[in-house]
């Protein structure tokens, strides 16, 4: 099943570089705290892969922010 992330954040993520063609590197705060890392964003909306886990392990409804995760820690 595909996870995108709220619409509210679809433009601001838009702004960010691209890591790969067409995808962006966030990092995602859900509403209970948990913050993720390497979270690589298909065409502004899609979730396709969090860095070590083999499957998304965030819902949209979870996610309350996302910034830009681009560069290495």
């Amino acid at each position: 099943m595909a996870v995108y992330l709220p619409e509210a954040t679809r433009e601001q993520v838009g702004t960010f570089p691209e890591t790969h063609y067409g995808v962006q590197t966030v990092r995602v705060t859900l509403a209970d705290g948990r913050v993720f890392r390497g979270v690589q964003v298909a065409w502004g909306r899609e979730v396709v892969r969090v860095d070590g886990y083999p499957e998304i392990p965030f819902s949209e409804e979870q996610v309350v922010v996302v910034e830009d995760d681009s560069k290495p820690a």
